[in-house]
């Protein structure tokens, strides 16, 4: 790490050389293992040897080294002692060589030094064309979008052209999401940012495999036309369409803003143009709204949402779906999105773990209940099963015989599932059920 922050060290170049011979050697090792090796492993294992540094490290003898890590993630470079600045970092990362990147910029940098790691970030995924795993988190750029408007613009529309350079990409994450004041439900995006993800998007519908997006729910500078909506329901577009996809995880801060509406619109769209998804391989989704309480005799800012049938249609076909997570408004779960529900939850051998909160809505036909206890009979004897339903509304008297039902099973511990709370029925269970 020193080394990274100090590229003129001599470190490395003072060892003795391998031995004659032992060259081709060592290149075969470090070319078979150099793939598994983040930075830090890649700077020490360079400083042991003049062949090893000449191998690891882009232009070793010149005046501006490059280490050549497969892998930069958060994880490594926290836990590092001494670590540099990740502002320091960027320009010394050789990124034709990184497979795996993630990046997110230290709180109270300086604008004009962040200005200075965003350039080395653009260039450098520009020339990224073995990326397979990428997570950028702009929160910190996000302090900066209403006092230097014209240069997050610009860098936006250069990530943009960079990131349609990476084709080989197969997991994209990016958190998108500013909370100024963690006592209040007010939190922000960029719609910049939103515009600049919708290419990499695109260029990677034979590839991507897994998309994961964090949003606020307010955009930092609002838009003056309807730019705003057009580039959220790209990008969700973009992401339906993809071929490949596994795993598709969506949170959204849901206290004012449209998004979750303009999901659902990009899901309805998806589903009159083509019925169902196009990847065969879906296995994991997730739409998690978080949800903020209003204080009472206040009106909700909320708008009203979309069903979320359209989702729920599109989800019917997806037959290795083995996770699926959806905590959503009431106002979501209308007649028709609990039928579709019903059409996800049947014809799944795999599914193993779903979650559904659904805040409050007020079960009154009994749809719901039968839906969810459906469900159960057909895993009570998996040892893999995970469910948690909270947030359901039932009859008071609790006359449903699915309710009924549901209060009778137990798991393995001998824990009652289903419990009642102040905002409705909760049912838990993990492995196998037991039924007294």
């Amino acid at each position: 790490t020193e080394w990274l922050a100090n590229p003129q060290s001599s470190q490395g170049q003072d060892k003795m050389a391998s031995p004659i011979g032992q060259d081709v050697l060592i290149s075969n090792v470090v070319m078979d293992i150099s793939k598994f090796l983040g930075v830090a492993s890649t700077v020490r294992l360079s400083m042991t040897d003049r062949a090893l540094r000449g191998l690891l490290v882009h232009d070793p003898g010149g005046p501006h080294p490059q280490i050549k890590a497969a892998a930069f993630v958060l994880a490594e470079y926290d836990d590092a002692p001494n670590a540099p600045s990740m502002l320091a970092v960027l320009p010394r990362l050789h990124f034709p060589s990184l497979r795996q990147f993630e990046v997110r910029f230290p709180p109270g940098a300086p604008l004009a030094e962040l200005k200075g790691a965003l350039s080395s970030l653009a260039a450098g995924l520009r020339r990224a064309t073995e990326l397979e795993e990428l997570f950028v988190d702009v929160k910190q750029l996000l302090t900066f979008e209403k006092c230097a408007t014209a240069f997050c613009q610009l860098f936006y529309r250069v990530l943009a052209k960079s990131l349609a350079n990476c084709t080989k990409l197969r997991r994209l994450k990016a958190s998108n999401h500013l909370k100024p004041n963690p006592a209040r439900a007010q939190s922000f995006y960029s719609t910049d940012f939103l515009r600049a993800l919708v290419p990499a998007i695109e260029r990677g519908e034979n590839t991507l495999e897994e998309v994961s997006l964090v949003v606020g729910n307010c955009p930092v500078v609002v838009p003056t036309d309807d730019a705003r909506g057009r580039d959220a329901r790209d990008l969700f577009g973009a992401a339906l369409r993809l071929r490949r996809l596994r795993g598709f995880n969506l949170q959204l801060d849901l206290a004012s803003g449209p998004l979750l509406k303009d999901f659902l619109e990009a899901c309805d769209e998806h589903h009159r143009l083509s019925g169902t998804l196009p990847s065969g391989n879906l296995e994991n989704l997730s739409l998690t709204c978080v949800l903020y309480r209003v204080p009472d005799g206040v009106p909700n800012p909320l708008p009203s949402p979309p069903s979320l049938s359209p989702l729920l249609f599109l989800l019917k076909d997806s037959s290795g779906l083995r996770s699926f997570v959806a905590r959503v408004p009431p106002a979501c779960w209308d007649s028709r999105g609990i039928s579709a529900l019903g059409c996800v939850l049947s014809s799944k051998p795999k599914l193993r773990r779903l979650f559904l909160d659904f805040h409050g809505y007020e079960c009154r036909t009994g749809k719901t209940l039968k839906c969810v206890l459906d469900y159960v009979r057909e895993r009570k004897a998996c040892h893999d099963n995970l469910v948690q339903i909270s947030g359901l509304i039932c009859d008071d008297d609790g006359g449903f015989d699915e309710e009924k039902e549901l209060d009778q099973y137990y798991c393995r511990e001998g824990k009652k599932c289903r419990t009642e709370k102040s905002d409705g029925l909760t049912f838990k269970a993990r492995g196998c059920l037991i039924r007294w």
